[in-house]
């Protein structure tokens, strides 16, 4: 059991979206949480007690902006590398009648490269030509001080808060064309959001005879970003898992549903509520090495509004230490 649970280790606390991605007719930057980012692991069961380490690579492809209709707007040639390690102690106390409490710390790393072709400005929004991006940099810091878990065999339950510092990279630029002309924006080489997001989260597993069918259920509330004077909207996801374990296998598949529920706001919000909108759904598949957990999955996006109808990749792995 404790191998199969590492997993989740992978899934706690991760991050981040492409740090330009949203900006055009969405929220202002990256959305906090990675969408999807849980599919495939026991989330609403947490591990033993002990220390873990987890490490997640993400490779995003974003396809062409669409509207808040889901028509396409604007052709963009975008991709993001993610490196997130993280490490969870799984500290053995019981509070609240939970049988387990859970602390997590991450630290992402983003590489972006975006063109948009005749069609958006990464860096400002403006309607323009072909124009170039490519930045790296640290993503927020995430700290979950707080995730506890239930036993009630064959079901299992989370309840967790997780912080985004306001710490990473970020920069603003002064918009020379478009809607925002002479106004400060989010800049494309900018790889973290400039506003500190509060996220608590809810998780259920049935686990039992190999089955492994989660839903995970994630709140985004961003502060004001004060360089820009732009409040991006508070956001919710579902992240689906339906997989089966078979030997040291386990393959299955997931989905994501990411749904802004608020609008942006702020004097620096030039394009209206722009509430973002994502589906994806994908494979999945794991191995058991003994102590060591890796796992790749591919979520494809089927319908984007407000957002670029975005594919990601990850492979993970995770051990006890």
């Amino acid at each position: 059991m404790t191998s199969k649970f590492t997993k989740l280790m992978t899934a706690a606390g991760a991050a981040a979206l492409t740090a330009w991605a949203g900006q055009a007719l969405a929220i202002e930057a990256s959305t906090p949480y990675l969408p999807g980012v849980s599919v495939g692991a026991p989330a609403g069961a947490l591990p033993p007690p002990g220390f873990y380490f987890g490490d997640i690579n993400v490779i995003i492809n974003n396809g062409p902006l669409n509207d808040g209709a889901g028509n396409y707007r604007a052709g963009v040639a975008a991709g993001t590398y993610l490196n997130i390690p993280s490490i969870a102690w799984s500290t053995g106390w019981q509070i609240l009648g939970a049988s387990t409490y859970v602390m997590s710390l991450a630290q992402p790393y983003v590489l972006n490269g975006a063109t948009a072709a005749g069609g958006v400005n990464p860096a400002t929004g403006a309607i323009t030509g072909d124009n170039a991006v490519n930045s790296n940099g640290a993503f927020n810091t995430i700290f979950s001080p707080i995730n506890l878990g239930w036993d009630f065999k064959p079901f299992f339950l989370k309840a967790g808060f997780t912080v985004y510092a306001d710490d990473g990279y970020t920069q603003t630029v002064l918009a020379a064309t478009g809607p925002a002309k002479g106004h400060l924006q989010a800049s494309g080489s900018a790889t973290a959001d400039n506003f500190w997001t509060f996220e608590p989260d809810v998780a259920l597993s049935y686990l039992q005879n190999g089955w492994d069918f989660t839903a995970h259920v994630v709140l985004d509330f961003n502060t004001n970003d004060n360089s820009t004077n732009y409040q991006t909207g508070n956001l919710f996801y579902l992240d689906l898992t339906a997989a089966k374990n078979i030997g040291k296998w386990v393959v299955g598949a997931g989905g994501n549903f990411t749904q802004q529920f608020t609008c942006d706001s702020g004097s620096g919000n030039f394009n209206g509520c722009n509430e973002l909108q994502r589906i994806m759904i994908g494979p999945l598949v794991g191995y058991n090495f003994g102590p060591v957990e890796i796992d790749a999955k591919a979520l494809f996006g089927i319908s984007a509004q407000n957002s670029a109808n975005t594919n990601f990749y990850y492979t993970s792995f995770s051990f006890p230490f």
